[in-house]
């Protein structure tokens, strides 16, 4: 170190020895602030980030909540409304996340990395070569200021020296102890210092004059240094006021991806919520506008048989009460039992007593289901062989007119016309081997599931979202429709599938 790195500045002037040092640190945090930048927008991206998580796991909840959940209508949509939003604003902060991290951060970096070089010890080179340039042209105007508080020194030396040796030459005037020896050496004394003041003086003003001459100079190159850090700093400032605007432009969604249409769209499906209508829908679906089979009188008729699945015909025998479906159908009596039987409907009118006593039975049983589970009439799978896999509803004597057991819950009433061309169609093909051949009118046509279901009785399906199957007859009155998967035909709701 030199001498010149030992003298204290007598204030905190940039002029003083050693105060350009600021100027320079400044060039320095130039570096540093950079990665700030750059940590300060990495965190409100991970807080954009954090943000369109919470929105979309907020909304997912209550969507499937809402889905599973009581509320119908119009009001569903309302309720949906929110959670739509949260979904498009969720979408809108994931974006602006990754804006600032892949692209304005990524810009930064390159910057700093190309206006901050780093020498090979790992020092930044732009600041070491503003100090060493300081350094080379504060050197010479320091030497002379060196020089100048030296003599500056020197001449104060001399003055005190020359103020004591004229007290003590002014008291020995007046003691009379002191020989006149030693007051002629005092007053030597005296004149000595008033010399070394007078040439210590001359010399203080000779530097000072010559510092003073520099001074200009000092001035103009030290500024010259000054005005390169100040471009270098004035850089670095213009950038950070683009990537502040830029920064703006990234958070201020409100400009950049039109919020003010999500939040309209919001409001309108808010307003156009209808509760005369759901209430009214409601009514029709599932309420006291629903349609209804009200008991009729029927006619005796031995023509028609009662066909119940498996335990709920037991039950019936028992004299267990169940609130089941019946299925009821004409069951042709075989040759050898014509004679025993009452003959079939001898005229059109005489069926369609039949066919009315038929259904009206069917109408007093449906009423024993709750009206939110009843559903339309099941269709019997056509079989060619007795057998309880083919036959769902079991075999029983021809001369006994007690159900059979059945295998589960209510059954579906079914026509007498189709049960006629069941039964005498089974009756003609007893040779057949197929099983599971559909009657011609059935439609065979593949559809989608939406949702889950899942059966709540043994004439139903079961199925999952996205399952593929066969519909084998359209929507009745009451919203089910006739399917089949793989080889179990059954019942389903009609709203839980569309064409594939």
């Amino acid at each position: 170190m030199s001498e010149l790195d030992y003298i204290e500045p007598s204030s905190d002037s940039f002029w003083e020895i050693g105060q350009f040092k600021r100027t320079v640190k400044r060039c320095e945090d130039g570096y540093k602030l950079c990665n700030d930048l750059t940590q300060m927008i990495s965190e409100r991206a991970d807080i954009e980030k954090a943000y369109a998580k919470s929105l979309k796991a907020w909304s997912k909840k209550w969507s499937d909540y809402l889905q599973k959940g009581s509320e119908y209508g119009t009001m569903k949509n309302t309720w949906m409304s929110p959670l739509n939003e949260a979904d498009r604003m969720a979408e809108i902060h994931l974006t602006t996340h990754n804006v600032l991290n892949d692209e304005l951060n990524k810009e930064i970096k390159e910057w700093q990395k190309q206006n901050y070089a780093k020498s090979i010890v790992n020092q930044l080179k732009t600041p070491k070569e503003y100090e060493e340039e300081f350094k080379k042209v504060q050197k010479p105007w320091a030497k002379k200021y060196v020089a100048v508080e030296k003599t500056k020194k020197d001449y104060h030396s001399a003055c005190k020296s020359y103020q004591s040796a004229k007290i003590q030459f002014s008291n020995s005037q007046n003691d009379t102890t002191i020989s006149g020896d030693q007051k002629k050496k005092l007053e030597d004394k005296v004149e000595k210092y008033k010399k070394e003041v007078e040439i210590t003086k001359s010399k203080y003003k000779q530097t000072l004059d010559d510092l003073n001459s520099y001074n200009a100079r000092y001035i103009e190159d030290m500024n010259n240094v000054y005005k390169k850090c100040d471009a270098f700093e004035k850089e670095r400032l213009d950038f950070f006021v683009q990537k502040f605007v830029k920064l703006h432009s990234h958070l201020n969604i409100f400009d950049k991806m039109n919020i003010g249409e999500i939040y309209s769209e919001m409001l309108t499906t808010v307003r156009q919520t209808n509760p005369d209508r759901d209430l009214i829908n409601w009514s029709k679906d599932f309420g006291s506008g629903m349609p209804m089979n009200w008991p009729q009188f029927e006619e005796y008729s031995e023509e028609l048989k009662t066909i119940a699945r498996g335990s709920k015909a037991k039950s019936i025998k028992e004299g267990e009460s169940n609130g089941g479906v019946l299925m009821t159908s004409i069951k042709p009596r075989g040759d050898d039992a014509l004679s025993s039987a009452a003959p079939p409907p001898s005229s059109a009118a005489d069926y369609e007593s039949n066919r009315a006593s038929v259904i009206s039975s069917s109408a007093n049983e449906n009423m024993q289901r709750p009206m939110d589970t009843a559903k339309a009439p099941s269709y019997q799978q056509q079989s060619s062989k007795p057998t309880s896999e083919s036959n769902p509803f079991g075999d029983y004597d021809d001369d006994d007119d007690t159900p059979p057991p059945s295998s589960g819950g209510g059954a579906h009433q079914q026509s007498p016309s189709s049960n006629n061309n069941h039964h005498n169609s089974s009756a003609n093909n007893n040779d057949s081997d197929d099983d599971s051949s559909n009657p011609p009118n059935y439609l065979n046509v593949k559809v989608k599931a939406l949702y889950d279901y899942q059966s709540a009785e043994d004439d139903e399906l079961s199925f999952k979202a996205g399952e593929e199957f066969i519909k084998l007859m359209n929507e009745d009155e009451r919203g089910w429709c006739l399917g089949k998967i793989g080889s179990k035909i059954g019942l389903y709701p009609a709203t839980y599938a569309e064409p594939a």
